[in-house]
């Protein structure tokens, strides 16, 4: 009888346990979203200041510069359109983009699959050397490419651009060939082309 009421007694205090730890984790979960909310919050006000500043003139700005905007200004966003000529940064930018981007698909696939097929000494020392080549910062590259592409002729020019762009993002392609390989030995019954 007694072992019984023991028993009965650990069970019923275990019960009233559980209650206050739930609790506890839930004020705490309560907590962490509470102080990462302040922080996503803090994080936002310059921004959304930035944005309430574009739409007030600069004398609404002297006069007032916390204040909010009586109206809606539009001009600032007129202006810098206007100056800087946008829409056609934005479609060299679109072109160059697009140039580079097929560039490097086609000739990193070309390259690609003879390298994921082949596993001879000749393409493991090529994937090294541009491993190597990944390994050596962009700014190292500027002054060589420069005086390249000056006795080239090829500065302040959309070919030069892709081409500087597509040299330099070739590499990022063949750098993912030994994965590559590595998959199609696993996924192919007959051997590799030797």
């Amino acid at each position: 009888m007694s072992v019984a009421v023991s028993q009965t007694t650990a069970s019923q205090s275990k019960d009233l346990q559980k209650p206050r730890t739930i609790r506890w984790k839930k004020v705490g979960e309560i907590g962490a979203n509470a102080f990462v909310l302040c922080m996503v919050l803090s994080m936002l006000i310059p921004v959304v200041y930035m944005v309430m500043m574009s739409f007030r003139t600069g004398a609404e700005i002297a006069e007032n510069p916390l204040g909010f905007p009586g109206r809606l200004y539009l001009g600032n966003y007129i202006n810098t359109l206007d100056s800087m000529n946008y829409f056609s940064s934005v479609i060299n930018s679109v072109g160059i983009t697009l140039s580079v981007t097929l560039l490097v698909s086609f000739l990193g696939s070309l390259a690609a699959y003879p390298l994921a097929r082949k596993t001879g000494r000749y393409s493991r020392l090529f994937i090294m050397m541009v491993a190597l080549g990944l390994a050596m910062p962009n700014f190292v590259n500027i002054t060589p490419i420069y005086v390249m592409f000056r006795e080239l002729g090829l500065l302040d020019s959309f070919t030069g651009i892709i081409i500087v762009f597509t040299a330099l993002n070739l590499p990022l392609v063949y750098s993912s060939t030994p994965d590559l390989s590595a998959r199609y030995q696993k996924s192919s019954k007959k051997p590799l082309a030797r």
